[in-house]
């Protein structure tokens, strides 16, 4: 029989990567949270889905037809330009994944951007919509928030 010891710390950390892998999957893992601290942490995703947007957004509005760009740059400014991004996040029970990308030839830029909407090819007007809602939303927070102290 193998006997095995673990200290505090030990079961400290096991339970934390439980916590972490049934969160990963979307289950909903009971803890003593205060109200305060649950609402910080939404406000914490909701802040980080927002940013997610913008900057996609942005680089959209960046690279909007941007095939008919030339580049007059050397190759290492070309590759140091270059990117590959793919974000996801869960908004409103539905999975959101966006992937962009840039690639620089001697000639040109070639931009793509996919948003796919539980696995479905959608359009950045999701983005839109999303970050529509998370700024009226925090708006209205705020201002009932300043009008009870009123």
């Amino acid at each position: 029989m193998k006997s095995t010891t673990t200290t505090a710390r030990g079961r400290a950390t096991r339970k934390q990567a439980a916590r972490d892998a049934a969160e990963a999957m979307g289950l909903v893992v009971r803890q003593s949270w205060t109200a305060a601290q649950i609402e910080e942490r939404h406000d914490r995703e909701r802040g980080r889905i927002a940013r997610i947007c913008r900057e996609a957004l942005g680089t959209c509005e960046r690279y909007r037809s941007c095939y008919f760009w030339s580049n007059t740059g050397s190759a290492s400014q070309r590759r140091r330009e270059e990117f590959d991004t793919c974000e996801a996040f869960t908004w409103q029970g539905r999975e959101i994944e966006v992937s962009q990308s840039l690639s620089i030839s001697c000639r040109n830029f070639y931009f793509r951007s996919h948003v796919t909407r539980d696995g479905q090819r959608s359009t950045s007007t999701v983005l839109r919509n999303i970050l529509h809602h998370i700024t009226t939303t925090n708006t209205t927070t705020n201002n009932n928030n300043n009008n009870k102290g009123a």
